[in-house]
């Protein structure tokens, strides 16, 4: 028998033999991600387990388990994006080198499932920034600048809650908030620097309706449109810690709570609390920014919300109701607060208002008042002598 047959017969019988190799499909096999740390801006790690017809491709496998994840958990905002995103997610992962947004920090360890399939197990760093990006352009998720000119690009103000007292871990709190939100294009106000902080406090005085009088005061004084309250609390486990933090959005003018989630670092030795606290910080805020941004787009299609405070003498009826005609004017007006020394208005006003504040301040001279104060959506009015 010919020499070269038996050899290509032989060569025949070992590939029928040989558990033959089948390519994992675009979209990630594994399904195993647990989410370890956020310890920079715009990056996130999981430990994950990927599988695949051998270690390389359950390798690959890992760092696309890590991807989906961070897109499922860090990006795509509500269930209309998520489904989207699962609508396009085999495409977009037959598309993307899952180098380009993941990097293996470290493998933890690989074993063989079944006959034709092994698991990889490995700490995967994703970048969720440039994956955002990616997503955005691709028109899978809200494009942060779209998202931005919904909304009216609101101006937000971190603010401790009241129970939260501890000053070192409020400015690691803090710090992380403002790197976050700026990151992402909000118009950030810092509480620090603003010489006449107190006196425009003062000014305002008890803010009718709203959780956290301290932080509306502040907000409405700096003029931001959104604060957000936070806290955090340190739990010890021996020789180990690890922080759960909350977050709580409001729209300042009105008070109404937009958003508030509740956010965890993982398990981490003592001495690190302000390390697990800018981890606990980055999940809850990953999780609040969305639902902040959904229902503010929500409420901008009704028009923008101003506060007003009113000093001066409104003993009598037709004092008040001069200032309640006068706001009815700019809007639809809600009193929220009215003393004998002091009224408080939350005014709606529909369509182009940016120079409300200028005009009010022309109509309330022939009351006798003027404008005292006044800054974004918020001005004292004061008919004081």
């Amino acid at each position: 028998m010919n020499k070269s047959y038996l050899l290509f017969s032989f060569a025949l019988g070992v590939m029928a033999c040989a558990p033959s190799i089948v390519p994992n499909p675009a979209h990630p096999v594994g399904m195993d991600a647990q989410f370890y740390e956020s310890g920079d801006v715009g990056r996130v790690t999981y430990k994950t387990v990927g599988i695949g017809a051998d270690g390389s491709n359950a390798k690959l496998d890992s760092m696309k388990v890590a991807i989906d994840a961070a897109i499922k958990e860090k990006i795509a905002n509500g269930p209309d994006e998520k489904k989207r995103y699962l609508g396009m997610r085999e495409g977009f992962f037959a598309g993307i080198d899952p180098h380009s947004f993941a990097t293996e920090k470290k493998m933890l360890g690989s074993k063989r499932l079944d006959a034709n399939r092994v698991t990889y197990t490995a700490m995967v760093e994703v970048n969720v920034a440039n994956l955002r990006e990616s997503l955005q352009a691709k028109g899978m998720v809200a494009d942060d600048g779209d998202v931005a000119d919904a909304i009216g690009n609101p101006s937000i103000v971190a603010v401790p809650s009241k129970s939260f007292r501890n000053p070192k871990l409020q400015t690691s709190a803090e710090t992380r908030i403002n790197e976050y939100l700026q990151e992402r294009d909000f118009d950030v106000l810092n509480r620090t620097g603003i010489s006449d902080l107190q006196e425009v406090v003062s000014q305002l005085g008890e803010i009718a309706g709203h959780d956290e009088d301290e932080a509306a005061q502040v907000a409405l004084a700096l003029g931001a449109e959104v604060y957000i309250t936070y806290a955090a609390t340190v739990q010890t486990q021996g020789s180990n810690m690890k922080v759960e933090s909350q977050l709580r959005v409001y729209e300042t003018t009105t008070g109404r709570a937009l958003a508030d989630a509740t956010g965890y670092s993982p398990t981490r030795p003592m001495g690190q609390a302000q390390v697990a606290m800018s981890e606990a910080i980055s999940d809850a805020a990953n999780k609040v920014i969305g639902m902040m941004t959904k229902k503010w787009k929500k409420q901008a299609k009704k028009g923008k919300n101003f506060f007003f405070t009113w000093r001066g003498d409104f003993s009598s009826g037709a004092a008040k109701n001069q200032v309640f005609q006068q706001m009815k004017a700019l809007g639809k007006a809600k009193n929220t607060l009215a003393t004998d020394g002091t009224m408080q208005f939350i005014v709606r006003v529909k369509g182009d208002s940016s120079g409300l504040m200028f005009s009010l301040g022309s109509q309330v001279e022939g009351m006798g008042c003027r404008v005292a104060t006044s800054r974004g959506a918020m001005a004292v009015v004061s008919c004081e002598e």
